[in-house]
């Protein structure tokens, strides 16, 4: 199996084997909570020379491809924003544009080149389901999701919540780690153990913590769960006072650290009005996003025709 796009929030859990020189193929053994089965699949991020060479060293037939895409320019703001110093001005928009649409084998390949990344797989494609991203977060989660196992025939986990999210600004900071008179304790946004490096929760995995509190929440996050673990066997009632002083303080520090990022993230309004006055990058982009979605209309035009910042933007070129 193929995941092009991106990677999908699927209910894994992800043995690390090996990864790729080239930056954007990561080789992935993901064991199915479901304990019958395993299946593998190789995630694709970008247009890059090695690529075709690669895959075709390492698969000797014909897979399923899932084509993970979104309205192109939520996707430049997304990446603008990827930068923990952006900046909500022009100047901050045009610099790390044209970065973006240099950083690649064809302009902006490493952020919307669909059409480019179609084209380097495409002789190694069985079939290809089209997924957008819209349809793995929120309430549609669990609606995407299925259309995901079908295509793969397999049947979803069940009492699985799918509606998480697994790269947003807080995730990446998580977990939180600490130890309290020799007991470690984590603080995640996620129910599941953690890698042997600590680094990342392998999301819903199944684990053996100890689980302090796992619906614990805090005024300045009113809309997230944070999960609270320890590796110990017991943790002591007398230390649950000072136990979450210290979580307050630190989720406080994250908070403070964050907020200057959130304050400051590129907006689609700000984006678009740039974009309005400097109408060379803006037939320049426009005229690359219509080279890279030519397929995506041919193949899946309810999605293309669901991308309401697009449809701004191409407004916006209309009206000059």
């Amino acid at each position: 199996m193929l995941i092009w796009g991106g990677v999908l929030p699927i209910s894994m859990h992800v043995l690390r084997d090996e990864v790729a020189n080239d930056f954007s193929l990561a080789l992935k053994a993901e064991l199915l909570l479901n304990s019958d089965y395993a299946a593998w699949g190789i995630t694709l991020d970008g247009a890059t020379p090695k690529k075709p060479q690669w895959i075709k060293t390492h698969l000797s037939h014909k897979v399923p491809t899932i084509c993970l895409v979104r309205d192109p320019i939520d996707i430049l703001i997304s990446a603008l924003n990827y930068n923990t110093k952006c900046q909500n001005t022009s100047e901050y928009i045009l610099t790390h544009l044209q970065a973006l649409r240099t950083s690649g084998a064809v302009p902006y390949a490493t952020t919307i080149g669909f059409y480019a990344n179609y084209k380097q797989i495409e002789p190694f494609v069985k079939e290809i389901l089209y997924i957008d991203m819209k349809e793995l977060v929120g309430e549609s989660a669990l609606g995407g999701m299925e259309k995901v196992a079908s295509f793969l025939g397999f049947s979803l986990p069940k009492n699985q919540d799918f509606n998480i999210r697994v790269n947003d600004w807080l995730t990446r900071v998580m977990p939180i780690t600490l130890t309290i008179n020799g007991h470690k304790i984590f603080v995640s946004v996620f129910e599941g153990h953690f890698s042997s490096s600590d680094a990342f929760p392998l999301y819903h995995a199944k684990d053996k913590c100890l689980y302090i509190k796992k619906d614990y929440t805090h005024h300045l996050f009113p809309n997230n769960k944070f999960y609270i673990s320890t590796t110990s066997k017991h943790f002591p009632d007398t230390l649950y006072s000072e136990l979450f002083k210290i979580i307050d303080s630190q989720i406080k520090m994250i908070y403070d650290k964050t907020k200057l990022y959130i304050d400051n993230k590129v907006t689609l309004e700000v984006f678009i009005s740039t974009l309005e006055a400097h109408p060379k990058v803006a037939y320049d982009l426009a005229e690359v996003i219509e080279k890279q979605i030519i397929h995506l209309k041919e193949k899946c035009p309810q999605i293309v025709e669901s991308w309401g910042s697009y449809k701004m933007f191409l407004t916006m070129l209309e009206s000059k």
